[in-house]
């Protein structure tokens, strides 16, 4: 449950991966995710481990404007060649 939270911070508040209209709709998004991953940990089926998925996978997929998530230095498209 952390994860997301930290992720959220990370990508809106430190790094503005998103833009702040994203990330008002995914901080609206976040408590329903941790409420469905809570039930998941309490009710350990495989219906509700899928919905906390459904509901969580947003906050990991929204558009980050083509930037790179594994390194936000980059943009989607961008290539450097650097030679030896």
């Amino acid at each position: 449950m952390s994860h997301f939270r930290w992720m959220l911070h990370y990508r809106c508040a430190l790094h503005q991966v998103y833009n702040s209209s994203t990330c008002q709709e995914l901080y609206k998004t976040l408590p329903i995710c941790l409420e469905k991953i809570q039930l998941a940990f309490e009710i350990p089926t495989i219906e509700y481990r899928v919905a906390a998925y459904d509901v969580c996978d947003l906050l990991q997929t929204a558009d980050a404007h083509d930037t790179v998530l594994e390194d936000i230095r980059r943009k989607v498209g961008a290539f450097t060649y650097h030679s030896n």
